[in-house]
């Protein structure tokens, strides 16, 4: 038992510190999406964690990325809270999906809990929070260009303009402060996080068929390991069993033939 706990701790750490790494690593805006969207891996080493040790253990991960990147942070720690929210609602939902429902293909399920919960926890992340937030630390922001923001909201709108006439293929040119919430949770925040959510669980999903032996290692049980099996590999499987079973008659020919030269040797 205590060497299962400190394998799980051990675990959790190299999560956690891969997830920040990541966090840090290569981000990248896509085109034809506002330019502060960046897409990072950092929730893949977390989704593994749900998977591997369960929800709480993920959403461990979750608080220390988000501990050690606050000293760090470029945004009044606004764009790391909004992660916060988005890594807990999807590593816990994951988590207890995958661990504690019972279900025949919960694996697939658990993969499609992490794109609806990470799309809905965006979602409301950016209209009840990042929007309201960064519209108040825009405000009477001084770039290092000498460029003062008088309204953070106007900023941020003016700044997504572009972005919605080339996601909207130049439907949408009418943007203002009153209609801009709904085209940047349509147009943005909805297609954006959809993207990189099935992005993150595809790549997750063939991380996570090779780690069984790092399963077991921590105690995962057997029937969690074998859902995740192909077809392929379970007839395989299944088909290795028979042909153990099946006794090969030259062989039992032969130790015929031995006990036969045994008795006339006694005689």
């Amino acid at each position: 038992m205590k060497n299962l706990t400190i394998k799980r701790m051990v675990c959790i750490a190299t999560f956690a510190a891969l997830s920040f790494v990541l966090y840090l690593g290569p981000k990248f805006p896509l085109p034809f999406f506002p330019s502060f969207l960046e897409i990072n891996f950092s929730m893949l080493p977390i989704i593994i964690c749900a998977f591997m040790l369960g929800p709480i253990d993920a959403a461990i991960c979750v608080l220390v990325r988000f501990a050690v990147k606050l000293p760090l942070s470029s945004t009044g720690f606004i764009g790391e809270t909004a992660d916060l929210m988005i890594g807990m609602v999807t590593a816990l939902s994951s988590g207890i999906v995958y661990h504690h429902v019972p279900v025949k293909h919960k694996t697939l399920l658990a993969f499609i809990t992490v794109v609806i919960s990470w799309v809905l926890a965006g979602i409301a992340s950016n209209a009840w929070f990042n929007i309201p937030m960064y519209s108040r630390y825009y405000t009477g922001y001084t770039f290092s260009s000498g460029y003062k923001v008088e309204d953070g909201y106007m900023f941020i709108v003016n700044a997504c303009k572009d972005a919605f006439k080339l996601i909207s293929f130049g439907t949408v040119t009418d943007v203002n402060g009153e209609n801009f919430l709904m085209y940047y949770l349509l147009l943005a925040v909805l297609p954006f996080n959809l993207l990189i959510s099935i992005v993150i669980s595809s790549v997750t999903a063939l991380v996570h068929l090779r780690l069984r032996k790092l399963y077991d290692m921590i105690g995962v049980k057997k029937e969690d390991k074998e859902e995740d099996l192909s077809d392929f590999e379970l007839e395989e499987k299944s088909n290795d069993i028979e042909s153990n079973e099946i006794v090969n008659p030259a062989i039992i020919n032969e130790e015929n033939k031995k006990e036969t030269n045994l008795e006339s040797i006694n005689q």
